[in-house]
Protein backbone atom coordinates (compact mmCIF):
# COMPACT_ATOMS: atom_id res chain seq x y z
CA UNK A 1 0.00 0.00 0.00
CA UNK A 2 1.51 3.22 -0.71
CA UNK A 3 -0.26 5.22 2.01
CA UNK A 4 1.47 3.42 4.99
CA UNK A 5 3.79 2.91 7.42
CA UNK A 6 6.42 0.20 7.09
CA UNK A 7 7.58 -1.43 9.32
CA UNK A 8 11.18 -0.75 8.75
CA UNK A 9 10.44 2.81 8.88
CA UNK A 10 8.85 2.38 11.92
CA UNK A 11 11.57 0.20 13.83
CA UNK A 12 14.12 3.65 12.14
CA UNK A 13 12.33 6.44 13.52
CA UNK A 14 11.62 4.37 16.96
CA UNK A 15 15.53 3.66 16.71
CA UNK A 16 16.51 6.99 16.10
CA UNK A 17 14.59 9.04 18.56
CA UNK A 18 15.99 6.32 21.40
CA UNK A 19 19.61 7.40 20.28
CA UNK A 20 18.97 10.51 20.66
CA UNK A 21 16.80 10.59 24.57
CA UNK A 22 19.54 8.07 25.57
CA UNK A 23 22.77 10.40 23.83
CA UNK A 24 21.07 13.27 26.03
CA UNK A 25 20.57 11.58 28.63
CA UNK A 26 24.27 10.15 28.94
CA UNK A 27 25.76 13.23 27.61
CA UNK A 28 23.87 14.71 30.66
CA UNK A 29 24.78 12.26 33.37
CA UNK A 30 28.49 12.35 32.18
CA UNK A 31 28.49 16.39 32.27
CA UNK A 32 25.92 18.14 35.06
CA UNK A 33 24.02 14.66 35.84
CA UNK A 34 20.71 14.36 35.02
CA UNK A 35 18.42 16.61 35.05
CA UNK A 36 14.84 16.47 37.47
CA UNK A 37 12.00 18.58 35.43
CA UNK A 38 9.90 19.90 37.63
CA UNK A 39 5.71 20.66 37.03
CA UNK A 40 5.27 24.33 36.16
CA UNK A 41 9.18 24.64 36.83
CA UNK A 42 8.21 24.99 40.49
CA UNK A 43 10.59 22.85 43.07
CA UNK A 44 7.99 22.50 45.44
CA UNK A 45 6.05 20.00 42.90
CA UNK A 46 6.74 16.53 41.92
CA UNK A 47 10.15 16.28 39.83
CA UNK A 48 10.31 13.87 37.32
CA UNK A 49 13.50 12.78 36.37
CA UNK A 50 15.53 12.65 32.89
CA UNK A 51 15.94 8.71 33.20
CA UNK A 52 11.68 8.29 32.65
CA UNK A 53 12.57 9.93 29.04
CA UNK A 54 14.70 7.37 28.14
CA UNK A 55 11.58 5.26 28.18
CA UNK A 56 8.96 7.03 27.36
CA UNK A 57 10.15 8.66 23.79
CA UNK A 58 10.36 5.46 22.50
CA UNK A 59 7.20 4.22 23.93
CA UNK A 60 5.23 7.21 22.82
CA UNK A 61 7.16 7.55 19.19
CA UNK A 62 6.37 3.40 18.36
CA UNK A 63 2.51 4.31 19.53
CA UNK A 64 2.46 7.45 17.63
CA UNK A 65 3.26 5.81 14.48
CA UNK A 66 1.01 2.77 15.10
CA UNK A 67 -1.50 5.98 15.63
CA UNK A 68 -0.60 6.76 12.43
CA UNK A 69 -0.60 3.55 10.57
CA UNK A 70 -3.90 2.56 11.22
CA UNK A 71 -4.79 6.04 10.28
CA UNK A 72 -3.16 5.54 6.59
CA UNK A 73 -4.61 2.30 6.39
CA UNK A 74 -8.23 2.64 7.62
CA UNK A 75 -10.31 1.79 4.33
CA UNK A 76 -13.21 4.12 5.25
CA UNK A 77 -11.05 7.51 5.37
CA UNK A 78 -10.50 9.15 1.66
CA UNK A 79 -6.65 9.99 2.11
CA UNK A 80 -5.16 12.48 -0.10
CA UNK A 81 -2.33 11.38 -2.29
CA UNK A 82 -0.01 13.93 -0.04
CA UNK A 83 -1.13 12.79 3.35
CA UNK A 84 2.16 10.69 4.46
CA UNK A 85 4.49 13.84 3.60
CA UNK A 86 1.93 16.13 5.20
CA UNK A 87 2.54 13.93 8.34
CA UNK A 88 5.87 14.44 8.29
CA UNK A 89 5.18 18.83 7.53
CA UNK A 90 3.55 18.63 10.68
CA UNK A 91 5.71 16.99 12.75
CA UNK A 92 8.54 19.33 11.44
CA UNK A 93 6.48 22.40 12.27
CA UNK A 94 6.13 21.62 15.73
CA UNK A 95 9.24 20.21 16.32
CA UNK A 96 10.49 24.04 15.34
CA UNK A 97 7.46 25.43 17.50
CA UNK A 98 8.89 23.48 20.40
CA UNK A 99 12.19 24.39 19.87
CA UNK A 100 11.51 28.16 19.86
CA UNK A 101 9.51 27.51 23.02
CA UNK A 102 12.67 25.88 24.28
CA UNK A 103 14.80 28.94 23.41
CA UNK A 104 12.39 31.34 24.45
CA UNK A 105 12.19 29.41 27.90
CA UNK A 106 15.66 29.47 28.12
CA UNK A 107 16.04 32.99 27.55
CA UNK A 108 12.86 33.83 29.85
CA UNK A 109 10.80 35.86 27.05
CA UNK A 110 7.50 36.14 28.07
CA UNK A 111 6.37 35.75 24.38
CA UNK A 112 5.51 31.96 25.46
CA UNK A 113 2.40 32.69 26.99
CA UNK A 114 0.99 34.72 23.59
CA UNK A 115 2.62 31.01 21.38
CA UNK A 116 0.59 28.60 23.47
CA UNK A 117 -3.03 30.85 23.85
CA UNK A 118 -2.74 31.55 20.13
CA UNK A 119 -2.22 27.56 19.60
CA UNK A 120 -5.93 27.77 20.83
CA UNK A 121 -7.18 30.02 17.99
CA UNK A 122 -4.96 28.07 15.50
CA UNK A 123 -7.12 24.80 17.00
CA UNK A 124 -10.34 26.11 15.82
CA UNK A 125 -8.85 25.93 12.16
CA UNK A 126 -6.28 22.81 12.18
CA UNK A 127 -6.53 19.84 13.53
CA UNK A 128 -4.20 20.07 16.11
CA UNK A 129 -4.92 17.01 18.02
CA UNK A 130 -2.96 15.08 15.77
CA UNK A 131 -0.71 12.93 17.50
CA UNK A 132 2.76 13.88 14.71
CA UNK A 133 2.13 17.61 16.02
CA UNK A 134 2.86 16.10 19.47
CA UNK A 135 5.76 14.00 18.84
CA UNK A 136 7.61 16.78 17.53
CA UNK A 137 6.54 19.21 20.37
CA UNK A 138 8.02 16.67 22.57
CA UNK A 139 10.98 15.97 20.71
CA UNK A 140 11.89 20.09 20.41
CA UNK A 141 11.13 20.57 24.01
CA UNK A 142 12.47 17.14 25.33
CA UNK A 143 15.78 19.39 26.31
CA UNK A 144 14.87 22.04 27.88
CA UNK A 145 11.53 20.56 30.05
CA UNK A 146 12.16 16.81 29.60
CA UNK A 147 9.85 14.01 27.85
CA UNK A 148 7.19 13.38 30.87
CA UNK A 149 6.03 16.76 31.25
CA UNK A 150 5.23 17.93 27.54
CA UNK A 151 3.87 14.46 26.89
CA UNK A 152 1.45 14.64 29.95
CA UNK A 153 0.38 18.35 29.22
CA UNK A 154 0.58 18.05 25.23
CA UNK A 155 -1.83 15.01 25.76
CA UNK A 156 -4.27 17.14 27.78
CA UNK A 157 -4.36 19.56 25.60
CA UNK A 158 -4.84 17.56 22.58
CA UNK A 159 -7.82 16.75 24.19
CA UNK A 160 -8.92 20.88 24.14
CA UNK A 161 -7.60 21.45 20.47
CA UNK A 162 -9.71 18.04 19.95
CA UNK A 163 -12.76 19.62 20.73
CA UNK A 164 -11.94 23.40 19.95
CA UNK A 165 -11.78 21.58 16.30
CA UNK A 166 -14.66 19.60 16.32
CA UNK A 167 -17.65 21.17 18.34
CA UNK A 168 -17.95 24.08 16.33
CA UNK A 169 -18.36 21.80 13.33
CA UNK A 170 -21.24 19.86 14.72
CA UNK A 171 -22.73 22.66 16.39
CA UNK A 172 -22.84 24.49 12.85
CA UNK A 173 -24.09 20.82 11.34
CA UNK A 174 -26.29 20.63 13.76
CA UNK A 175 -27.51 24.03 13.84
CA UNK A 176 -28.25 24.21 9.49
CA UNK A 177 -29.94 20.58 10.09
CA UNK A 178 -32.09 22.19 12.87
CA UNK A 179 -32.56 25.14 10.23
CA UNK A 180 -33.74 23.55 7.21
CA UNK A 181 -36.45 21.19 9.53
CA UNK A 182 -37.97 24.63 10.30
CA UNK A 183 -38.49 25.62 6.49
CA UNK A 184 -39.89 22.33 5.58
Amino acid sequence: MKNSITPQLKWGITVCTTLVIWSLILWDYFNEGVPTHYIFHSDTLPGISNWWGGLVLPLFTWMTLTVIEKRLQDPTRILKEREPINILYRGICALLFGVIISISFALELSIINYMMLALFVIALIIPLYKLEYLLGFVLGTMYSFGVVIPTVFGLLLLGMYALLYHVPRISWVLLKSKLSNNEN
